[in-house]
């Protein structure tokens, strides 16, 4: 890796682009340097250019193989020839680690956004589409500001809500692991291991979970730490569509507040969920859009 691709650098271009959505090199390094499941791709900078693409190095968790699948975490120039010159020579690193699909930018575990915000950063859409990405799905955030919320009371029910329980960490983590992806798993582990029992509300009946949601700092050394981002949160299949996740997120949002936190977010969710989060005070605050690209189809 060459000096021009060190965090310092990397920092400095990213932040001239995403000016409303600046990162540190400590979480550059952490993030995308040294992921454990991530294999940069080089060069990551030419000229005023920058792209932060991968492979993955290993399997994580129990997904199925992605090696034929590679991901951005985040682009941007001044220059959009130079921008080109750099994702061709990208492009053809990727086909050299035999990768067919390329995806703009939801790799997990550290993503630092889930796609490409058109309206802030319209140039980069327009010239990914140029390059040949195609929309692939949409990614909504949402944002609530809960200071002023006062305790949401639960109304009775046959499903109890609660904080993680002490010895209940493993009980937990294998309903996560059975019902969600590696990336809700990963989430919970950290949190369910590092943090405290209440950044994690079950739902259950009887003795059976069939239902959670988490909160965390979300990003950083100590992203398990409590913070305001809110998620991942979900209900077993066959549970879903009878208020259970009401009532979870009714008791997260008490938990939050009851930590001192004044207001609460989160990246991803789909327009269908967007309901029920605009019940509790949620409001979409941006839009985001991931892109894909198909390296043997001929632009």
């Amino acid at each position: 890796m060459s000096k021009n691709d060190s965090a310092e650098e990397i920092q400095k271009k990213w932040n001239s682009f995403y000016s409303l959505d600046p990162v540190t090199t400590r979480e550059i390094r952490r993030s995308f340097l040294q992921d454990e499941y991530l294999n940069p791709i080089l060069p990551i900078t030419l000229e005023d250019a920058f792209s932060l693409a991968v492979t993955r190095k290993k399997k994580f968790y129990y997904e199925s193989s992605e090696s034929d699948k590679g991901w951005f975490f985040g682009s941007g120039f001044k220059d959009r020839k130079n921008f080109g010159k750099l994702m061709d020579l990208q492009f053809e690193e990727f086909l050299n680690r035999k990768v067919k699909t390329v995806y703009y930018s939801n790799v997990v575990p550290n993503y630092l956004m889930p796609g490409v915000d058109a309206v802030r950063y319209r140039s980069l859409a327009r010239e990914l589409g140029r390059l040949g990405f195609v929309p692939h799905e949409e990614a909504i955030s949402m944002e609530a500001e809960i200071g002023k919320m006062q305790h949401l009371e639960i109304e009775p029910s046959e499903f109890e809500v609660s904080s993680l329980r002490q010895g209940e960490e493993a009980k937990f983590l294998s309903f996560v692991e059975k019902n969600f992806n590696s990336d809700c798993y990963y989430r919970a582990k950290g949190v369910a291991e590092m943090g405290i029992k209440d950044q994690v509300v079950i739902a259950r009946i009887g003795r059976r979970i069939v239902g959670y949601g988490m909160f965390s700092a979300g990003r950083g050394d100590m992203w398990y730490s409590p913070g305001e981002r809110f998620g991942p949160f979900g209900v077993e299949d066959k549970e879903r569509s009878k208020g259970i996740g009401a009532l979870i997120l009714a008791q997260l949002l008490n938990n939050m507040k009851g930590l001192g936190l004044k207001h609460a977010y989160f990246l991803w969710t789909s327009e269908r969920a967007t309901h029920l989060y605009s019940r509790f005070g949620f409001k979409v605050t941006r839009r985001f859009t991931i892109m894909k690209k198909d390296l043997l189809k001929p632009r």
